[in-house]
C-alpha cells in the first residue's frame, strides 16, 4: 500500500485517526483511540515512514458504523500538500 502511493517523493503526511466502539466508558475510549492510532503511526515509522510525516490522533467513539466491530478501527489517509 506505501508503495503505491509514491509517498516518498511528494510533499505531504499521513493523517492516522483512531476510533473506538461505543462500549465503556468515555475517557477510557479516548485513551484507547489514541493508543490505536499511535501504535499505528509507529508502523508506518518501522516501513520507513519519518516521524515528521505523520499526524495521528485519537477521537474516541466513531460517529459512524454499521456495527460496534466497523467502529474500532484506525483510518490512514495521504495528504499530498497543496501546489
Amino acid at each position: 500500500w506505501l508503495d503505491q502511493l509514491n509517498w516518498a517523493t511528494h510533499e505531504g503526511y499521513f493523517d492516522v485517526h483512531g476510533f473506538t466502539d461505543a462500549q465503556g466508558e468515555v475517557v477510557r475510549n479516548q485513551v484507547l483511540s489514541e493508543q490505536r492510532a499511535e501504535e499505528t503511526a509507529r508502523a508506518l515509522e518501522r516501513a520507513g515512514v519519518v516521524p515528521s510525516r505523520i499526524r495521528w490522533s485519537g477521537h474516541g467513539v466513531a460517529a459512524r458504523g454499521a456495527n460496534e466491530a466497523d467502529r474500532r478501527r484506525v483510518e490512514v489517509r495521504w495528504v499530498a500538500a497543496a501546489d
